[in-house]
């Protein structure tokens, strides 16, 4: 019993220490097209299902990807609960491949239609990376694969599967659309629609770096700086949103799992639509088209950055070089539709992420300048504060003003 306890407790400590973040950079002599970085999750509840996990299946599955891909030489980030996964892994293309093979052939993957290349590549959506882009493996058994932290909720369709084979996805409460679906949705939105809602279901420094929109429908950006805000954010929409159709999206899809049913069940909607695989799935099907030449960079309904969390910091539409309709504002010079670098802050406590514009990263990057998120920031010194925030610096203030306007 002791072993057991000490197996698990390793599995379930802070990732990183306090008062400290991930990189948003990093440098190392692999090839660009050397190595891949996979982003995939499961919850056990979504079509095909699966049963959930008890906590000694927790263990077993945590030690097997902490094995499986320390051999493999892989590092990355892996959420194991009892509803599901979710994981993002980088290295060498040949690692990154075996460690798919085994993925598909592992019992928590049954039922996954995971056959062809083309199923393998939707659901790990590969992107170009290497193993350097994390610091190292981190895996760990967490409560829910994804924090949303609504106490005692869980899905409708969860707790009582609909009819049907259940090998077929649920459409009673959400609508999947797969990249090209969404971006002919967007598309084709006319100028005077009244009845759709754009939501993106991300934190603030996400969207702010890039997000959809189109001429005749701007999108609904949470001022929040976790995922486990958006709750309270949506509040105020039990009253407003009566009747309306919701489009979600998010990074990879899996927040906008729970998100989009989240809204279904407990907001006055007519329908929730949400991107299958994320804004990642979208990126690499319009560079697809894009390299076909099907499209041209200014069709995309994507505009900007897409923030990742590790030290690439972000991806974009391959061919444009990321750089379609620029949105994000430069932190440290302030100049509008520039940021494509992402940083953070270097005072002790804050660490909030700052975007820039290419010069002024560089910049920082040939004088060894610390990057700091506001004047406030800069005046606060670690000695000053012993490691803790006193008060909130000026973008803090910003983002929490916007919130409380939502929520008043």
């Amino acid at each position: 019993m002791p072993e057991r306890i000490h197996d698990v407790t390793a599995y379930t400590g802070r990732r990183a220490p306090k008062h400290t973040s991930d990189a948003t950079s990093y440098h190392c002599p692999c090839l660009p097209s050397s190595g891949k970085v996979l982003l995939f999750y499961r919850y056990f509840a979504n079509p095909p299902r699966h049963p959930f996990l008890d906590s000694r299946q927790c263990l077993e599955l945590a030690r097997w990807h902490e094995e499986t891909c320390t051999a493999l030489n892989l590092t990355g980030k892996i959420r194991i609960a009892g509803e599901g996964f979710n994981v993002t892994v980088a290295g060498r293309d040949e690692e990154v491949e075996e460690y798919v093979k085994r993925c598909c052939a592992h019992r928590s993957f049954a039922g996954l239609r995971l056959g062809s290349k083309d199923e393998t590549e939707k659901y790990f959506k590969p992107t170009p990376g290497c193993a350097h882009v994390f610091e190292e493996l981190s895996v760990k058994i967490t409560d829910e694969a994804t924090p949303f932290s609504v106490t005692s909720y869980t899905p409708s369709d969860w707790i009582t599967p609909p009819p049907g084979p259940a090998e077929e996805e649920d459409q009673s409460l959400i609508t999947y659309l797969s990249p090209p679906a969404f971006h002919a949705l967007l598309s084709s939105i006319p100028s005077d629609e009244k009845d759709k809602i754009l939501l993106d279901t991300r934190n603030h420094y996400e969207s702010s770096l890039g997000q959809f929109t189109t001429p005749t429908l701007a999108p609904h950006l949470p001022p929040i700086r976790k995922f486990s805000s958006l709750p309270a954010y949506l509040e105020p929409a039990k009253s407003t949103w009566e009747g309306k159709e919701v489009i979600t999206y998010c990074t990879g899809g899996i927040r906008c799992e729970k998100a989009a049913r989240y809204i279904a069940d407990t907001l006055p909607v007519r329908r929730v639509y949400t991107l299958h695989g994320g804004i990642q799935s979208y990126l690499t099907w319009f560079s697809e088209q894009l390299r076909l030449g099907l499209v041209k960079p200014e069709h995309s309904v994507w505009k900007g950055r897409n923030y990742v969390f590790d030290a690439r910091g972000s991806t974009g539409i391959e061919g444009d070089e990321g750089r379609v309709g620029m949105i994000g504002k430069c932190g440290l010079c302030g100049k509008e539709e520039s940021a494509e670098v992402v940083g953070k802050c270097a005072v002790k406590g804050c660490h909030l992420v700052v975007l820039a514009c290419k010069p002024c990263a560089e910049d920082k990057a040939a004088t060894g300048k610390d990057w700091e998120c506001c004047g406030v920031c800069v005046r606060m010194t670690a000695e000053a504060r012993n490691g803790k925030r006193k008060g909130l610096c000026t973008c803090e203030q910003a983002r929490v003003s916007r919130l409380n306007e939502n929520n008043p």
